[in-house]
């Protein structure tokens, strides 16, 4: 599979890849140090909320500015893309998935 971007596309992959890592890491952590009450952590609770960090950080990183001789910060036209899609899709992409991944993890919890 080959990775198609522009710009700052890539940081879509670097930030659900550093997100989902990093999430497994300190939920795994937490799950050893407290236990019992928290059995309920399972891979979906952990891909939504890392998911959602993905799309956060991916609204905020979305669009490049300059600052001009004024010290007016301008935004810039350029195109972020990651695999043909703009950044301003992948936020939502990441978010409507995360929501959907905690959803699936909280009625798991429920038919328990």
């Amino acid at each position: 599979m080959q990775l198609f971007w522009k710009n700052k596309g890539l940081y879509v992959l670097l930030y659900i890849v550093v997100s989902v890592v990093a999430t497994n890491i300190i939920l795994a952590k937490i799950k050893e140090l407290i236990g019992g009450s928290l059995s309920f952590i399972d891979f979906y609770l952990a891909l939504g909320i890392a998911l959602i960090i993905a799309a956060v950080l991916t609204y905020f990183k979305k669009d490049d500015y300059y600052i001009d001789d004024e010290g007016k910060k301008i935004k810039m036209d350029t195109e972020n893309e990651f695999m043909y899609i703009s950044m301003d899709l992948w936020f939502y992409i990441l978010l409507i998935v995360g929501v959907l991944s905690l959803g699936k993890s909280i009625h798991h919890l429920l038919l328990k």
